[in-house]
């Protein structure tokens, strides 16, 4: 063998050598690695053979029961009603025997008869008949789903996504957990017609549930029937996105929720929920109809503003059910973290609704924790006048300060009732709080203008938040006019936070006049019936106005054009003007003793009654009541 040969050799059997030692090296970590693992769980797996440690693990996971286009979907897509099977169960029930079902995975729908972008912009993944017999749209579309639970003990929530058109109905093991748009009257009996509105496009929904006694161990069903909105619907669509089960080590952590209130929606089917708080995060919304039996939330994603080192979070509850009684909660998208529980009931009268009104509360204009307790127990006194008041609304200044450190926390101590996360507050901008920029970065307002007017509807009263900071009447005029027009309503408030008829300081005042003379005589012109506001912490009551004459009468019936003017006073007791020495020819009725009490007025509006009373907080006395007719 030639020198190169050996040294070839040699240099092979080296490496060869290297090979066997780096092998038996690392074969021996991973031997050391298993045995410290198995010592770590030993303990645990010789008491219930690994069954904890299993729990554990499976306790951190995520589970993905449904899955569009993994999950298979069993449907009906024709006529009739499903039966039950050979042994009993119903369609939407565990272990049903689907027989004549058609089998696929993924979406469904179809636009007059054909597969189409126009429902949801993609195709969907599988084309649904669309036609009865008689050439109608097939009035209900069933579909069921089944899946396996090894341990529901570990699964603290259930969560779905649900895309559809037009309203749809869910079930779990045969209990109905989760519905949307619906009509309130239901679905037609006889055809299975029927949808809160037409829906143009599909919408999606997404729905939380918990508490409940419906999911199992072992196979589980859920199910949807996707109704039609009527017989000439042009489209369907159905897609259940995912069902997924969440563990319960999220629990607890709890969200504080100091900061929370609620403000009136665009109409009596909505309100919205505004949360101030130090903590960022993603945050959704959940909420549900109160049922003894389970809770299924929908979810919404809750908008964010930041305010120097606090944030504040906007969300809506939408297409509540008068008469009926809803939970709310938010939850930490990222954590998982729950808020307590609220609970906010809906008026079930649709003739007619009560509210409550409160002058300024300047939070802060004395102590600012005496204040804060003061406005709570004005509230208290106001929701048990009026039981089922639909909201509050607030003359303005609901803070006092212009320094931001400290308006925030005269804010926070304005939210810090708890009957606000209960009964909504509509606000009013008053002086105080246009000292900075937090009033609009923390309130929601509706239906607003570049001059911080809003409205809003409430069965068929319109009303009008009216910034009277701003001296552009033309402007406030314009925006009325148009709300008007808008909504055509039976009634009409306007709410502002300076007093144009009152009987305090400010009445005389050349910005108070001039208000008075610009928007006064307009009102009338409008058919203004009723003008809420404060600023004079003077309680006074006008005669019905037209325009700047007074009638002399302060009640009963009012011609068009005659409107009535209420100027609230300090709904905390922090802070009281005297009456000026000028006698008005407008007041019908005010504080004469200066009794320097807290007031709350409920206001009645039921057909063509209009009722105002006002209650002294201290004692609970009747103070002032009027009643105007149309």
């Amino acid at each position: 063998m030639d020198k190169k040969s050996r040294n070839d050799t040699e240099s092979f059997r080296k490496r060869e050598r290297l090979k066997i030692i780096l092998g038996t090296t690392l074969a021996f970590v991973l031997l050391a690695l298993v045995l410290v693992l198995s010592g770590l769980f030993d303990n645990t797996y010789d008491k219930d053979n690994g069954s904890s440690g299993m729990k554990a693990i499976q306790a951190r996971e995520v589970f993905d029961f449904v899955k569009s286009g993994k999950t298979d979907v069993e449907y009906k897509d024709t006529e009739g009603v499903p039966g039950a099977d050979a042994l009993g169960r119903r369609w939407y029930e565990a272990g049903y025997e689907a027989s004549g079902w058609k089998t696929a995975a993924g979406s469904f729908g179809s636009v007059d008869g054909q597969l189409s972008t126009r429902v949801n912009g993609a195709y969907p993944a599988n084309l649904l008949n669309h036609y009865a017999s008689d050439g109608t749209a097939i009035p209900v579309y069933y579909f069921r789903m089944e899946f396996e639970v090894e341990d529901f003990s570990v699964i603290r929530q259930l969560s779905g996504k649900i895309q559809f058109d037009d309203a749809v109905v869910v079930y779990l093991n045969g209990e109905m957990i989760f519905s949307d748009n619906v009509p309130e009257e239901g679905f037609d009996p006889e055809s299975g017609y029927g949808a809160g509105e037409t829906v143009d496009k599909s919408r999606t929904a997404t729905f939380t549930a918990d508490a409940w006694s419906g999911l199992v161990e072992g196979r589980n069903c859920i199910a949807v029937e996707v109704h039609q909105a009527n017989k000439n619907s042009s489209d369907v669509y159905f897609d259940l996105l995912y069902l997924k089960g969440y563990p319960g080590s999220s629990q607890e952590q709890t969200l504080n929720t100091s900061g929370l209130i609620l403000q009136p929606g665009v109409n009596e089917k909505s309100r919205e929920v505004n949360w101030l708080t130090e903590q960022k995060s993603a945050f959704m919304l959940q909420y549900c109809k109160l049922n003894e039996n389970f809770r299924t939330y929908r979810e919404t994603e809750m908008e964010m503003r930041q305010m120097d080192d606090q944030y504040c979070y906007k969300g809506d509850l939408t297409e509540l059910i008068s008469g009926s009684t809803y939970l709310y909660r938010i939850r930490d998208k990222n954590t998982g973290a729950l808020s307590a529980q609220y609970t906010v009931k809906i008026p079930s009268d649709p003739a007619g609704f009560t509210f409550l009104f409160a002058g300024d509360p300047q939070i802060g204009a004395d102590d600012l924790e005496n204040d804060a307790a003061a406005w709570e127990r004005t509230l208290e006194v106001g929701q048990n006048m009026a039981k089922d008041a639909a909201f509050i609304i607030s003359a303005g200044d609901q803070a006092d300060s212009s320094k931001e450190a400290d308006a925030l926390l005269e804010y926070q101590g304005f939210r810090s009732a708890d009957v606000l996360k209960s009964l909504p507050v509509a606000v009013n901008r008053g002086n105080h709080d246009s000292g900075t920029d937090l009033y609009d970065l923390q309130f929601k307002t509706l239906n607003t203008n570049n001059i911080h007017d809003d409205y809003f509807m409430y069965q068929d009263v319109l009303f009008v938040s009216i910034n009277s900071n701003n001296s552009k009447y033309e402007k406030h005029v314009d925006f009325l006019k148009k709300a008007i027009e808008q909504c055509q309503p039976r009634w009409i408030v306007v709410t502002m936070h300076y007093s144009m008829f009152s009987t305090g300081p400010h009445a005389g005042e050349d910005k108070i006049v001039d208000l008075r003379n610009a928007l006064a005589p307009e009102f009338s012109k409008l058919g203004v019936d009723l003008v809420l506001s404060g600023h004079d912490h003077l309680y006074a009551r006008s005669y019905l106005m037209e325009g700047l004459t007074s009638t002399g009468r302060e009640d009963g019936a009012k011609a068009d054009g005659q409107t009535l003017y209420l100027a609230g006073t300090s709904s905390t007791g922090s802070k009281f003007y005297e009456k000026t020495a000028e006698n008005y020819d407008y007041i019908a009725f005010y504080d004469k003793e200066s009794t320097k009490a807290p007031l709350i007025s409920s206001i009645t509006i039921q057909g063509d009654t209009l009722t105002i009373k006002t209650v002294r907080v201290t004692d609970l006395k009747l103070f002032d009541t009027c009643t105007i007719t149309k």
